[in-house]
């Protein structure tokens, strides 16, 4: 997956070429690490949105059925409407999320394997 502008996916399909050095490989996992963290906390943080739209909604059409906000069909309309697609879209971020942390998790165990084939030895 070559990204065009030169970005960090083109960097690391160049890295990991014939005779690479696995310290430049590491750098460019852990960067790659790190956006793709930036990106989990996007999610995360898109998702506590989508449950408060989602309480948003329910309390609105709630209290429109209830009469407390008048009998109104605007204000089950909007309520029923926020109620879904806060659903719909706490399930999509859910599964961009979940291939985030997929994502990461592959990354990490590669950056591993890396750092395991440098031959490192432990200082006492």
């Amino acid at each position: 997956m070559r990204e065009p502008d030169g970005g960090i996916m083109s960097e690391l399909s160049d890295a990991r070429g014939e005779g690479t050095d696995p310290r430049r490989e590491i750098a460019l996992l852990e960067a790659e690490i790190e956006d793709l963290a930036v990106r989990a906390e996007a999610a995360r943080k898109l998702s506590l949105a989508a449950k408060a739209v989602v309480a948003a909604g329910g309390v609105l059409l709630v209290a429109t059925l209830a009469g407390l906000l008048g009998r109104s069909p605007l204000g089950l309309v909007v309520g029923l409407a926020a109620l879904l697609g806060g659903i719909a879209f706490g399930g999509s971020n859910r599964r961009t999320r979940d291939d985030l942390a997929a994502a990461v998790a592959a990354k990490e165990r590669r950056r591993a394997e890396l750092i395991d084939g440098l031959g490192l030895r432990t200082l006492p």
